[in-house]
């Protein structure tokens, strides 16, 4: 990628260009528009460009972005701009003649891969949030005790933090648990999280690579918590067959020191494959985010199922079958409850049996007895939707059938789901197991709405 610096004088003139989307020749040095003409004349769509003052040993960067088509007659650039108002580089002795001598000029290969601005350009594309709602988001953070600057830093952090939240994960300032309601602490990084489990981090601090969006959490062997410093041995060629392992390109992915001596964490500077790691983290962290199809039912089946043969194969075959094809939502279990429900979800109504899945109530891993694993108080038929978001305690119900739904699906109603009552009010045996789930449901709202600052 072809990388190219036009200067300017200032915050005015950076924030005119991120406000019409382009650059001009107009803001050439005296004496120097034919340097202008001729970047104006090489430089295409594709090619990445930065705004910069330069006072004789550091260029303050005050915006990058991607050329969207080729200059117009009148040397007029569209641009598609990312603000990055803190960004410093410091050029070596024979790049500072040309930031020093030159309104525009070519930055080569090199410099332009040190300074991260590959990473940046790709970044301009993947902007989600418009301005107000970026400030309503860093704004709700700061309400929470964020008191880093990384958020007013780089815009794009922002837009990947509103869209894990978007899609269930607590983003709050880190030192702010779930039960913590202080917020006078000095809090300078974000934390996410699924369901209490530590997933991923953006660190404060202004002196952080500005291409730098996120900081994965990753396992510490067989204890499965998760820390921010990798473990001791993992090198470059360890983040390389990480990322290889996981689909993602490695040169999305950086090992940066800081703090102690051999501390190194896992940055990620590309938007989606942020979203990549970080949602496999939490599908390896927290069973509750996993796809339904590739875990089946809370995301342990087959151990359950293992354990059901080794306690009652050999001893009750006849037991240890009911139970096997309960737990899969089979068999005598599903019988009875598509004769309970009509044949029907118990939501909307769809008779597509095929589709239609005998769910557990009461989580198969909280039943104190396989009396309550079988039992068909204990079962809910719900079409596939429905079923993931009650096995992810994202909606539920109470003893009259009235639909309960959890503030994470706020921002997802315009989706038009079938979100309504069951069909009939709950008997007084099946409300004692879908109180227990009322209790869970509550909890995990409390937590939402405590570290969303609600």
């Amino acid at each position: 990628m072809e990388f190219w610096k036009f200067e300017c004088d200032g915050e005015a003139d950076a924030s005119l260009c991120l406000a019409t989307g382009g650059v001009t020749s107009e803001w050439s040095r005296e004496g120097l528009k034919n340097t202008d003409d001729v970047v104006l004349r090489d430089i295409a769509a594709g090619h990445g460009v930065v705004l910069a003052t330069f006072d004789g040993r550091q260029a303050r960067i005050f915006a990058v972005g991607r050329v969207l088509e080729s200059p117009t007659r009148n040397g007029h650039l569209q641009v598609q701009w990312m603000a990055t108002p803190y960004m410093e580089v410091t050029p070596n002795p024979t790049g500072r003649e040309y930031w020093n001598t030159l309104s525009a000029h070519g930055i080569s290969s090199n410099p332009a891969e040190r300074y991260g601005l590959p990473h940046l350009v790709r970044q301009c594309a993947s902007q989600t949030l418009l301005a107000d709602e970026r400030a309503a988001f860093i704004q709700q953070m700061r309400d929470g005790g964020y008191t880093g600057e990384r958020l007013n830093q780089i815009p794009l952090v922002c837009d990947l933090l509103a869209q894990l939240q978007r899609e269930g994960f607590d983003v709050f300032p880190r030192g702010v648990s779930k039960a913590e309601t202080n917020v006078k602490s000095p809090k300078g990084t974000i934390r996410v999280e699924s369901n209490g489990k530590y997933i991923a981090y953006v660190p404060d601090g202004l002196q952080q690579p500005q291409h730098h969006l996120i900081g994965l959490a990753v396992l510490t062997g067989d204890s499965r918590v998760t820390v921010q410093a990798v473990p001791t041995g993992f090198n470059e060629l360890s983040l390389e067959a990480f990322a290889i392992e996981r689909g993602v390109d490695p040169s999305h992915l950086e090992l940066a020191p800081k703090g102690g001596v051999g501390d190194r964490y896992v940055r990620i500077s590309d938007f989606e494959t942020a979203l990549t790691l970080i949602r496999q983290n939490a599908q390896t962290r927290d069973p509750y985010y996993a796809p339904p199809e590739e875990l089946g039912r809370e995301a342990t089946q087959e151990s359950d199922e293992q354990s059901i043969r080794a306690r009652l194969g050999a001893t009750a075959p006849a037991l240890c079958r009911r139970l096997i094809a309960a737990r899969r939502g089979q068999g005598r279990y599903r019988t009875a409850l598509l004769e309970r429900f009509g044949g029907q979800c118990g939501v909307s109504g769809l008779r597509l049996g095929a589709a239609l899945r005998a769910s557990h109530v009461l989580a198969w891993s909280k039943c104190e007895t396989d009396g309550e694993r079988l039992d068909p108080n204990n079962g809910l038929l719900l079409s596939p939707d429905l079923d993931a978001l009650f096995d992810r305690y994202l909606i539920t119900f109470d003893r009259g059938g009235q639909i309960r739904c959890s503030p994470r699906l706020d921002a997802h109603q315009s989706h038009q789901w079938p979100l309504g009552n069951l069909r009939r009010a709950l008997t007084a045996e099946q409300f004692e197991f879908m109180k227990r789930h009322n209790q869970e449901f509550d909890l995990r709202v409390d937590r939402f709405l405590a570290a969303s600052g609600s």
